[in-house]
């Protein structure tokens, strides 16, 4: 194939690719006209701003993590026997979180640290 018939055919291509954009150029003129003819439910509504769908989302918590605490010096700063509130006056850092109290309580009762002797009262093993 030569030099002219390239150029030929690459002509050819260029007139047809020319006439399949007018003819989708008027279709489309064709079809804007169909839709802002009396359906104005077709029509479309620009937004400034698009619509937000859904559950707007949550903002983040920081999350607050309980100090950290020398546990066998709190144990032996209580005496022989104790009371939850005894208890509660050794940890005043944990004031705002009761639940570190509770399972430092349940864990020191699990490991055989301390007994529980009452409700709410404790003593130690040794």
């Amino acid at each position: 194939m030569g030099k002219q018939q390239l150029m030929d055919s690459a002509a050819d291509l260029l007139a047809q690719i020319d006439e399949e954009i007018e003819n989708l150029q008027a279709m489309r003129t064709q079809l804007a006209g169909l839709v802002d003819d009396d359906a104005p439910q077709a029509k479309r509504v620009e937004r400034a701003e698009p619509v937000k769908r859904g559950r707007p989302a949550r903002a983040a918590k920081k999350s607050k993590q309980s100090p950290d605490v020398n546990w066998p010096k709190v144990l032996e700063k209580l005496d022989k026997t104790f009371s939850r509130d005894d208890f509660d006056r050794a940890t005043p850092m944990l004031r705002d979180f009761p639940q570190a109290r509770s399972m430092a309580l349940a864990r020191f009762v699990r490991q055989g640290e301390i007994l529980k002797a009452g409700d709410r009262e404790y003593r130690k093993a040794a």
